[in-house]
């Protein structure tokens, strides 16, 4: 699998922006929970459970449980950096977001909107990359089929038993 598995792939990109997403996902519910450790410790809480869902895919890859060639290093590498980018993002929310006073809340809801507005640009950014790159897949496909098909077409000729043969 490691021969065909590039590092620029979709596949990739599924594999960060899944753990990208289960990071900020857990650790707002561990953020959210009555337990002080886990609100004190929910960005590392989140990143290990991200991680574990990240591991536990790619085990189940290797045990052939989905559809693929096995466990990757490369995806593992992309689940980590899902989590890494999410927790830095998270960090740097709690950071900016630390104030016992009444800006300091509102300072909190503002970067609480930072966090989800540019993870909705992440997300549209991404999309329109892929939408973009298939609208050229399909452009390429069709000319160079149809350049294909006039050379096949003028490259060959009907021969007298009937075969093509090249000209």
């Amino acid at each position: 699998m490691e021969d065909n598995d590039p590092w620029l792939a979709r596949d990739k990109l599924y594999h960060f922006l899944f753990c990208f997403s289960l990071t900020l996902l857990f650790s707002t519910f561990s953020a959210r929970t009555p337990y002080p450790f886990l609100r004190r410790h929910s960005i590392r809480v989140g990143s290990l459970l991200s991680l574990l869902a990240g591991a536990a895919k790619e085990f189940a890859d290797e045990l052939g449980f989905f559809h693929s060639a096995g466990a990757s290093a490369k995806d593992a590498v992309a689940n980590f950096l899902g989590v890494v980018v999410a927790s830095l993002l998270l960090s740097l929310a709690r950071y900016l977001a630390r104030s016992d006073n009444e800006a300091g809340r509102i300072k909190e809801l503002s970067m609480r909107l930072l966090v989800l507005v540019a993870c909705l640009l992440v997300h549209t950014f991404i999309g329109l990359l892929y939408l973009c790159s298939f609208v050229v897949k399909i452009c390429l496909t069709k000319v160079l089929s149809s350049h294909l098909l006039k050379l096949l077409v003028k490259g060959f000729s009907p021969s007298s038993s009937g075969s093509l043969t090249a000209v």
